[in-house]
This record gives C-alpha cells, sequence and structure tokens, in this order.
C-alpha cells in the first residue's frame, strides 16, 4: 500500500510512503506523528508494490524536499484526485482497521496516462488564464518557474506557450505626428 500523509494545513509537505498493510499505515502514521509539532493527515492509500511507489517518487522528484517528503504541488493532488476519483483510495478503509482492501483490476498506466492528460491541460489553462507569461503561470500554479519550465519541455509544451503570448504593441509616437501632419 502506498500512503500520503500530509503535514499541517492543506497546503503542507507530504510523505509518500509505502507499507505492506493497513495497520503498518496507522502505526507509521502514529509514529512519524509523535516527532511531528503539527498535526498529520492520511489524505490517501492506494493500492501498490515498492517498486510503484519508487516510479512516483522519480515522477514527483522536481518536488522532493527531503526522504520521502514533497512539496504539494499541483501534480501530486491531480494524482491523488483521479486515484480517488477511479476509487483507488482505500484510506477511509484504513482509517477504520479494515485490512481487506478492494482489489482493482486498474491498469496502473492507464491511471499514469490520465494523469498526464489532467496534468497538461492544467498548465495550458494556466498558460492560457496568463497570456503564455511564463512567471505568472508557474505562480497560477504555485510551481518555481523552473519546475514550471520543467513541465513544459517534458510535455513539449514550449510552442504552444509561444502561442498564448500577445505580441507586444509598441507605439511610435513619430509615425503618429506625421500621420497627422499631413491630414
Amino acid at each position: 500500500m502506498i500512503y500520503f500523509i500530509q503535514q499541517g494545513n492543506h497546503l503542507g509537505p507530504v510523505k509518500i510512503g509505502y507499507s505492506r498493510t493497513a495497520p503498518g499505515v496507522l502505526s507509521r502514521l502514529s509514529s512519524l506523528q509523535t516527532a511531528s509539532p503539527t498535526q498529520l493527515t492520511l489524505i490517501a492509500v492506494i493500492t501498490g508494490s515498492e517498486a510503484r511507489e519508487a516510479e512516483i517518487h522519480d515522477s514527483f522528484r522536481k518536488f522532493h524536499i527531503r526522504g520521502e517528503w514533497y512539496r504539494w504541488m499541483p501534480p501530486i493532488k491531480l494524482f491523488i484526485d483521479i486515484s480517488k476519483d477511479r476509487g483507488l483510495d482505500h484510506s477511509p478503509e484504513v482509517s477504520q482497521g479494515s485490512s481487506k482492501l478492494i482489489r482493482t483490476k486498474t491498469k496502473q498506466s492507464t491511471l499514469d496516462k490520465e494523469v498526464r492528460v489532467k496534468e497538461i491541460n492544467l498548465i495550458k489553462d494556466a498558460l492560457k488564464t496568463n497570456a503564455g507569461i511564463l512567471q505568472e503561470s508557474a505562480a497560477f500554479l504555485n510551481m518555481s518557474e523552473r519546475a514550471f519550465r520543467y513541465c513544459l519541455n517534458k510535455y513539449n509544451l514550449i510552442g504552444f506557450m509561444l502561442n498564448q503570448q500577445k505580441p507586444q504593441q509598441f507605439v511610435d509616437n513619430t509615425t503618429i505626428k506625421i500621420i497627422n501632419a499631413e491630414d
């Protein structure tokens, strides 16, 4: 089981970890809470192996803080939201102490593809909203410019960004005076 534990409020960092059992997840949450000065919340638990946990860590490496802790960023939230939408989140069962989890037949590659599509659409929406301006689009998604550039390159969206930019309109006062003088 792969669990997501968030520190503090809804913007706090997230620990992405692995446990073989539901009681193991709760035990880990309890031991982390003992050492944490802020409230920790179990926000999601999805079925997965240690290898899948490593893939998720690799996917979110640009948000890595330390150990298994990651900055709370839109792609991580999106991954969790899609997991919940598809019925892959088992945190309610884990929180209630159930050791029996529903096994899903959903292929992980399908989930990954869905996350990619939603992440691309999120980036495109940010670019459209902010007229293709990189700094403002990154801030709109609460991302650093570096992470936003990484996403643009990863999804080959540089051309899309350039198409969203409005051309600069320069006014040449000399030209305006000449035209007015001829009238």
